[in-house]
């Protein structure tokens, strides 16, 4: 699997890209969205991991430019930032609204434990968000 990591901590993007190479798949990592865009735009890519909190955009935004790019990148987002009482997953569902995702090949659209369980896995939970009482 081809996997472009998008984090503006030079030590996440190392990180990811040391134990994601060392499953054996080829890793692109970059601390700016518009280097990984750059890439998106003629690199390759099966999977995206983009942090959420970022200078130049939050990963929503990028996300949503990456889709312009290739509509059928899959996603992981990762955030080291909280905030009590807030919904994490707010900005997620503006997002579903602008582009479909399909369930995972068994219909459950649940969290994954493996890569290989993101083939046809929606990047984001549906709701009702079970930790969120909705």
């Amino acid at each position: 699997m081809t996997i472009v990591v998008v984090d503006d901590e030079p030590a996440i993007v190392k990180t990811c890209e040391s134990v994601l190479g060392a499953q054996g798949h080829r890793v692109y990592g970059f601390t700016t969205t518009r280097e990984a865009l750059a890439h998106l735009a003629h690199g390759a890519a099966d999977l995206l991991v983009v942090d959420y909190m970022m200078p130049e955009q939050n990963g929503f935004e990028f996300i949503q430019e990456a889709w312009s790019l290739r509509p059928a990148l899959r996603v992981v987002m990762i955030t080291a930032h909280g905030h009590p009482g807030r919904d994490p997953w707010r900005g997620a569902q503006a997002v579903q609204r602008h582009r479909p995702h399909p369930r995972r090949r068994d219909g459950d659209a649940g969290s994954a434990t493996r890569l290989s369980d993101l083939e046809g896995a929606s990047p984001f939970p549906k709701p009702p968000y079970p930790w969120s009482g909705n």
